[in-house]
């Protein structure tokens, strides 16, 4: 069950959505976000990299799905104690999405192994 802060409507499915809509909402209400930064080259490559490792991973556990690094940034600006902030917020997240196939034979599966009748 989700809690009240937690409703199922809010898009996470990147690193930018999660800042933008659980993050700094709940860390600093009264924010205005100034901008959601692009990531340099040099990290996209890196995002790029960890992908194909994650992906190489699965390989050799013979798994299907994909792993989808992504690193997000936003500036934002709030007031605190009659002063202006700006802070930068990053945010890693990694995510495992497996095939359809997969969740399908996993969960008829499941009952037959987990009694020992598989």
């Amino acid at each position: 069950m989700l809690g009240s802060k937690c409703p199922s409507n809010v898009n996470i499915d990147t690193a930018d959505a999660f800042l933008l809509n659980i993050a700094i909402p709940n860390l600093h209400p009264t924010a205005k976000v100034v901008a959601v930064l692009p990531n340099p080259p040099s990290m996209q490559d890196a995002i790029a990299k960890d992908n194909e490792q994650g992906a190489a991973h699965l390989r050799s556990f013979r798994q299907q799905g994909r792993v989808i690094n992504d690193f997000g940034r936003v500036l934002i600006e709030y007031e605190r104690n009659g002063s202006l902030w700006r802070k930068l917020w990053g945010q890693r997240s990694t995510v495992w999405k497996p095939s359809s196939r997969q969740c399908s034979s996993r969960t008829r599966d499941a009952p037959a192994a987990r009694w020992g009748r598989a």
